[in-house]
């Protein structure tokens, strides 16, 4: 599942046309995809609250700059140069627009409230009473919080001159939410805003604040969390699947052409300075990953386990078989000496029954060394993706998992893989993590790199090489005691 909030701002930017550039049904385009239910929505209540009143604002701002424009067009003069066919006449065409203006204002005037009232029932009863929306209501502990980020200075209130109390209980309703939710591992979660101000670094726009990213890493989330920056690229790239899958490619069209030309500028620029393209980084990782430390340890690693399985094939074998056919072959006064020194040997403690305890001890011995049964496969690679499984010396298994490879290839962004190592009931004993660092160039006005920052693979994995080692370690100190305990019993005996 995916799980978007959604800045105040993106839902304004969906229903006034500020820029120009947004289509008259991309709330209900939004409110389409929700229905397919494969997303679902965060909303903080604060941001129902704030998208409320801004739209009360924004609308009345409209009578306002149709005011202005008409009282501009009035003030343009025009030129009289005494040549009638050489003068600037504006008048006709003054006439004309100011006559455009107030039908649009008289269209304005007539249908507003009817209009603003339409769309905040859209708004309160489609989208923020949607099945597939989650209302954060603020508590005690929001405020709280909230309170003590403004203490701090902690983003948003890093920025003094700004009241921020909305966008602080945004942020704590987040972390709130993130705290309180258990989440699946291949679930995503993305943060969408179009105000870098507020939330992003301040050298690098398209990553979350560093405060704000340190106290979602510290939640220790299951699932993966996104910051990102402007609408079309929450459609035209992580929702991608989503939008196919409810059909509605074509409606969102602009989005996705906005996504692909604004990736086909940043690949430009990334190109020139020798960085690698948006589009193929993944590939390069993937390539990296096949032939980095990590890949090749783990290969290393999973040779020494099939080592260790393969030289424990015979001992089974040699204790039910070769042994207890020899044992049933002595004399009843040879059955004690035998029994004592296989027990010495062995390091075994034998009831009085010498025979009988020491046929259910070697049994038991014989099971302990089966590993013939167990789910293990060799790996001669690893690329990213693979599971590997193995067990340890009491055939308790583990397994190293990693998380699924969706990278965001932003521009100047970076993306955190997790890597794991689960015991048998699934507790996580060890944890490490890829950094993928995209790097970015950004030119100034004379064409010149201004500032720059380059690619980069971190591979912080110690933690998990260390205990799969100290495990394999273990098995073939087993291995060593059990193979020397086999030799010593063949030799006395003659086997």
């Amino acid at each position: 599942m995916k799980y978007i909030l959604l800045d105040t701002n993106i839902y304004i930017n969906m229903l006034i046309d500020r820029r120009n550039n947004i289509k008259n049904d991309m709330l209900l385009n939004f409110i389409k995809l929700l229905n397919f239910d494969e997303i679902k929505l965060i909303v903080p209540s604060i941001v129902v609250h704030e998208t409320i009143k801004n739209l009360g604002i924004e609308y009345r701002n409209v009578d306002k700059k149709l005011k202005d424009a008409k009282n501009s067009v009035n003030n343009i003069c025009g030129i009289n140069t005494g040549d009638s066919e050489s003068n600037f006449d504006v008048e006709e065409t003054k006439t004309s627009i100011s006559q455009e203006l107030n039908m649009l204002g008289e269209k304005y005037k007539e249908n507003s409230s009817q209009i603003f009232e339409q769309i905040c029932n859209i708004l309160e009863e489609n989208l923020f009473k949607h099945d597939n929306c989650i209302i954060i209501e603020e508590n005690k502990e929001i405020v709280y919080n909230c309170l003590i980020r403004r203490i701090y200075k902690k983003a948003p209130f890093h920025e003094n001159s700004k009241d921020c109390y909305a966008d602080g209980i945004i942020i704590e309703s987040l972390l709130y939410f993130l705290k309180n939710n258990k989440f699946n591992h291949d679930d995503k979660i993305f943060f969408v805003s179009d105000n870098p101000k507020d939330f992003s670094e301040k050298d690098n726009k398209e990553s979350l604040d560093n405060d704000i990213l340190k106290e979602i890493q510290n939640i220790g989330l299951n699932a993966e969390f996104k910051y990102v920056l402007q609408f079309n690229k929450l459609i035209g790239k992580c929702l991608k699947d989503e939008v196919n899958n409810a059909n509605l490619n074509n409606v969102f069209e602009k989005e996705f052409e906005e996504d692909e030309v604004e990736s086909y500028f940043d690949d430009m620029q990334r190109s020139s300075a020798g960085l690698t393209s948006l589009g193929e980084f993944e590939e390069k990782f993937i390539e990296d990953f096949r032939n980095s430390n990590f890949s090749n340890e783990i290969v290393s690693l999973s040779e020494r386990f099939a080592k260790c399985y393969k030289q424990l094939e015979d001992f089974p074998y040699f204790y039910k078989e070769e042994f207890q056919n020899y044992l049933m072959q002595l004399n009843y006064s040879e059955i004690s000496e035998f029994a004592n020194k296989s027990a010495m040997i062995c390091d075994m403690n034998l009831d009085e029954d010498n025979l009988s305890s020491l046929i259910d001890i070697i049994e038991r011995k014989a099971d302990i060394l089966d590993f013939s049964c167990l789910n293990f496969e060799n790996i001669d690679s690893l690329d990213y993706g693979d599971t590997m499984l193995f067990y340890d010396k009491n055939k308790r298994k583990y397994k190293l998992k990693m998380q699924p490879l969706n990278l965001s290839c932003i521009n100047g962004g970076m993306d955190t893989l997790d890597i794991d190592l689960f015991d048998d009931n699934n507790n996580k004993i060890s944890s490490g993590s890829i950094e993928i660092i995209y790097g970015y160039v950004d030119y100034n006005d004379d064409n010149n790199v201004g500032d720059a920052c380059g690619e980069e693979f971190r591979y912080n994995i110690y933690a998990i090489i260390e205990k799969i080692a100290s495990i394999v370690t273990d098995l073939e100190e087993f291995v060593r005691k059990e193979s020397e305990i086999v030799k010593k019993l063949k030799i006395e005996f003659n086997l």
